[in-house]
C-alpha cells in the first residue's frame, strides 16, 4: 500500500496513510515547535540551542524552513502531540 500526500506550497493539505484518506482541518501555523524539539541525532543537524539548524524566524512569531524542502519533515506532522495546532479531517 502507498501512502499518498498533497501539497499547496510547501503546506500538507491532504494525505493517504494505509489506504485512510484525510483533509487539513486545521493547517500548520509555523509556530516552529516542531523544529525547536529536534532530537540529538536530528538528520539535518541542530543549532547551538538545540534546534534543527535550518529554522529561521519568519513574521512575528512564525518560524520557517530553509532547508531545500526535506519531505520527510513536510509529510510528518505532530497533529496528537498538545502542542500543536494540526488537526485531521477522515474522509
Amino acid at each position: 500500500m502507498v501512502n499518498k500526500y498533497i501539497f499547496e506550497g510547501i503546506h500538507l493539505v491532504e494525505k493517504e496513510e494505509r489506504g485512510i484518506r484525510y483533509k487539513i482541518e486545521v493547517p500548520c501555523n509555523m509556530c516552529g515547535e516542531c523544529c525547536k524539539r529536534a532530537p540529538e541525532n536530528w538528520w539535518l543537524g541542530r543549532n547551538e540551542k538545540g534546534w534543527c539548524k535550518y529554522v529561521k524566524p519568519y513574521e512575528n512569531d512564525k518560524f520557517v524552513c530553509t532547508a531545500d524542502m526535506p519531505m520527510g519533515c513536510a509529510k510528518g506532522d505532530y497533529a496528537e502531540e498538545e502542542w500543536c495546532c494540526i488537526k485531521w479531517l477522515q474522509q
